[in-house]
């Protein structure tokens, strides 16, 4: 029962006493409709154009149902098709296993496989060949395991790990972090969109509310019947200038990185 003029009143006490000891002060990926997010709408609004920048984004996610039956029925008419002709066909096919990994037993042997999938679907590309990445998101996946809020979905095809989906448990929401999978294995039998399904449907048995894709637009977040939330990010200037300087140094960056020699010589000296 906060007033929102109490989080007008905090958001410029902070910036009145932060903002000359960074270029930039930033809220980010808020989403728009909870309080923080109509604070800083609010302040955006006024200052756009000044020294604040407003911009919007979206996260994805699937709303879950009490039933499964009552998902499906609110699938698209192919994704609804897909839901049940998919994992029929691969189970005719081959042996499939779907597994959730949550506790700390195990877990090095979990990760080791999520590794080898990502590298598989990524390549070099993957964080798991970046050594302080690598190391950081395995103590992650440790760390949520221990606490008992990891959920990790596992596929596995013939006795081979072939896709994951792993995220952590936050007031019975999935917030899935990484999804990915092997691309040598079965590439037309959609199995990454088989394991999402199967993990959704043990989220709807567990009682889970919502299965939160994050940020991006893929196509399949629209096939596992993901909606859109917008998120407001907030970007606080110390001065028009600075907006100015801060806007042209990510045009500039974007045009670098977008060449492969820069991203390799990135990663060979400077991503340890």
């Amino acid at each position: 029962d906060v007033p929102e003029s109490a989080g007008m009143d905090l958001l410029r006490t902070v910036i009145r006493r932060q903002r000359w000891r960074a270029p930039t002060l930033a809220l980010m990926n808020v989403p728009a409709e909870s309080w923080t997010g109509r604070v800083i709408q609010a302040y955006g609004t006024r200052q756009e154009g000044e020294t604040a920048e407003l911009t919007e984004s979206a996260s994805f996610t699937v709303r879950l149902p009490r039933s499964i039956d009552e998902y499906v029925s609110g699938l698209s008419q192919r994704a609804r098709r897909d839901f049940g002709y998919d994992r029929r066909r691969l189970a005719k096919e081959h042996v499939v296993e779907f597994r959730v990994h949550e506790g700390i037993e195990g877990i090095d042997e979990v990760i080791d496989q999520i590794e080898a999938i990502d590298i598989a679907r990524w390549g070099g590309e993957s964080m798991y060949r970046r050594p302080a990445q690598r190391a950081f998101e395995r103590s992650l996946i440790k760390a949520l395991a221990a606490r008992r809020l990891l959920l990790a979905f596992l596929l596995y095809v013939d006795g081979k790990p072939a896709t994951f989906a792993w995220g952590g448990l936050v007031r019975g929401i999935v917030e899935v972090a990484r999804i990915a999978y092997d691309p040598a294995l079965l590439p037309k039998l959609s199995i990454g969109k088989v394991t999402n399904f199967y993990a959704i449907e043990e989220c709807i048995r567990r009682g889970y509310t919502e299965f939160d894709l994050a940020r991006g637009g893929e196509a399949y977040k629209a096939w596992l019947g993901a909606v859109p939330e917008k998120l407001l990010t907030i970007q606080i200037h110390r001065s028009p200038m600075d907006r100015l300087a801060q806007r042209l140094g990510r045009q500039i960056g974007a045009a670098v990185r977008k060449r492969q020699w820069v991203r390799d010589l990135y990663r060979r000296h400077f991503s340890r």
